[in-house]
């Protein structure tokens, strides 16, 4: 008796404790591993649908404010039946991993560089080359053209669906410590420090430059310690994390335009009724109008600021460097022969008016 009697003691403790568990779990926050296994989020009781956004900026930043609206109005306009969660800073998938969680029908929203799908439809690499865009308004007016959309079409086939590409964050420029670019000679040997991607690293080498693979958090000290001559990045980028601190100069090359596309698995998207699917798709074409325009806002402001700072600013003459810059495009690895030209032609109807 006193056996059975310790025995059902010991299943009140355990249900007690699994029950305590259980209602200890907090939906929604950063993850604690974050960017680990699949981003799946089960159904919300009530027929909720719960995804999970991620994207890699600031929370102070542009992007994530108008994200932040974005995610506000899916869910007054669906009546709380899309929720979705957002992850800044890259706490969880991000980039190609995000990119492979969506074709693995994660219930996750991936926002980053269209290059990001570059493993599934190449010629996304071709799509954020360098020297391509004059203006922020002609890269949003390419991504309805028919070229651009056609890359949707394949990624969708692939089970990414892509609902926006023109989320802009700026051009990109290269800040230097102590030596001075205002022309194409003066890149040949600069030690610049560039994102572990093939993209930047064959742009840079296109530029005769020496391009050097490096984290973000590792930018700070590699300019201190002259590991690097510079790095590149939009203005208010190098502003809001303070590389003003360790720069002398920002030469205005605009080498590529800061692009980041709005992505999810197909399969997840097609779980959707059409009114959701049309009101996901509204939301996230109007938060990259908001976005854009902020942006624009915040570079005008850090140049301002930086300049009060006592940071120099170059202009070049951009034809030699786009010229150079051709050899990208020959020897990016998976491009489509003729990528280049494909692409101006349709540039070239844009700037005609047509």
């Amino acid at each position: 008796m006193l056996k059975k009697g310790f025995a059902v003691l010991m299943a009140g403790i355990m249900a007690v404790s699994l029950v305590g568990c259980k209602g200890s779990a907090k939906e929604g926050g950063p993850a604690s591993e974050a960017g680990k296994g699949e981003e799946k989020t089960e159904q919300a009781s009530g027929g909720k649908k719960v995804l999970k956004l991620s994207h890699n900026f600031l929370s102070t930043q542009p992007l994530h404010k108008a994200l932040v609206d974005v995610a506000k109005n899916i869910e007054e306009r669906t009546n709380g039946e899309i929720v979705i969660e957002i992850y800044e800073n890259a706490q969880i998938a991000n980039g190609v991993d995000g990119a492979e969680q969506c074709v693995r029908g994660a219930d996750l929203i991936n926002v980053y560089d269209a290059s990001c799908m570059g493993d599934w439809v190449p010629d996304y690499n071709a799509l954020v080359g360098p020297f391509l865009f004059d203006t922020q308004d002609e890269y949003v007016e390419f991504c309805k053209g028919d070229w651009a959309q056609s890359l949707n079409a394949k990624a969708e086939e692939q089970g990414i669906k892509v609902l926006a590409l023109d989320y802009c964050f700026g051009f990109r420029h290269i800040g230097t410590t102590k030596k001075t670019i205002e022309t194409l000679d003066d890149m040949k040997g600069f030690k610049i420090r560039v994102p572990k991607s093939t993209v930047w690293v064959e742009t840079f080498k296109a530029l005769g430059a020496s391009p050097t693979a490096m984290g973000w958090s590792e930018i700070y000290n590699g300019l201190q310690t002259n590991m690097i001559e510079g790095m590149e990045s939009s203005l208010s980028d190098i502003y809001d994390n303070q590389l003003w601190e360790v720069l002398d100069q920002i030469t205005l090359t605009g080498h590529f335009l800061g692009t980041a596309a709005v992505m999810m698995s197909a399969d997840v998207f097609n779980s959707l009724t059409p009114e959701q699917q049309q009101i996901v798709q509204e939301e996230f074409a109007k938060g990259a109008v908001v976005n854009n325009e902020l942006f624009v806002k915040a570079d005008e402001e850090a140049r301002k600021a930086m300049e009060e700072h006592g940071i120099v600013f170059h202009e070049i003459d951009p034809e030699p460097f786009k010229e150079a810059s051709k050899a990208y495009y020959e020897n990016m690895p998976g491009l489509t022969d003729g990528v280049y030209d494909a692409i101006m032609a349709d540039l070239e109807k844009i700037r005609a008016g047509k």
